[in-house]
């Protein structure tokens, strides 16, 4: 159980190389293999860029936008010496 979910780990090839452990603060499960997690939706996207109009056109407008009039530089960056801004 994760999360209060119930994790389903049958497609998996896990075997315990030894029993579970008690620890003072829980039970430790040592497996052999570890579960990959899956792409998030940005990354999923970012994958097939370039096969759907819709896809691109999302990645198109996920930008972010710097509202000028409500930053304030706080400093200067060293390497570039381009302003550094706190966007409010």
């Amino acid at each position: 159980m994760v999360n209060g979910k119930n994790l389903n780990l049958s497609p998996f090839n896990f075997s315990t190389s030894v029993g579970n452990i008690l620890c003072d603060n829980g039970i430790i499960h040592p497996v052999t293999a570890v579960v990959e997690p899956a792409m998030n939706i940005l990354e999923f996207l970012e994958s097939v860029k370039g096969h759907y109009l819709q896809v691109d056109t999302l990645l198109f407008h996920s930008g972010s936008i710097m509202d000028m009039e409500k930053s304030i530089q706080t400093s200067v960056d060293p390497v570039t010496s381009l302003p550094v801004y706190d966007t409010l």
